[in-house]
């Protein structure tokens, strides 16, 4: 459990690390390419550099509660609730911008969107996720019940034989 913990939280961190990497060479090539389209993605990449480092952790973190058993692991779909939010604001960053890029006019229509999605994926999410934990803990009692009990019929049958 330790473990797969340590490992979770090095590799990711090794991917943020990556990324800010990837981002500092991009901002390097924008110096010798003389390009307004690479130049506007530079500027969008640097603007939106908090949200997905930001997004990035808090998946973490809810990936890290969800190495843990119950009841450790209820703050699991509340990470992954508020790291919907992040990806929403993302995607919708992203889609403004190619928007702007082409002249479109979808951000306009996406602005009504976008409002209604937060709190409706941010609920799904959060439903889901207790809907998931709940699940699994009441299909695991069972089936532990019912090893123990196959388990304590063969340890009396063996005490019978023994006797």
């Amino acid at each position: 459990m330790i473990g797969r913990l340590i490992w979770k939280v090095i590799k990711r961190m090794l991917g943020v690390l990556l990324f800010i990497v990837v981002v500092f060479a991009v901002n390097l090539m924008d110096l010798f390419i003389n390009s307004v389209a690479f130049d506007s993605a530079v500027r969008f990449l640097n603007g939106n550099i908090g949200i997905i480092i930001a997004m990035s952790l808090i998946f973490l973190a809810g990936e890290v509660f969800a190495l843990f058993r119950f009841p450790f692991n209820l703050p699991t779909p509340i990470f992954k609730a508020v790291g919907s939010i992040y990806v929403i604001t993302f995607v919708l960053n992203t889609i403004n911008f190619l928007d702007f890029m082409i002249k479109g006019t979808a951000s306009d229509v996406l602005k009504g969107i976008g409002f209604m999605a937060y709190p409706i994926v941010f609920l799904v999410v959060l439903i889901v996720g207790y809907i998931n934990i709940f699940s699994k803990g009441l299909a695991k009692k069972p089936q532990q019940h019912q090893h123990q009990t196959i388990r304590h019929h063969r340890v009396q049958a063996r005490r019978k034989k023994k006797r």
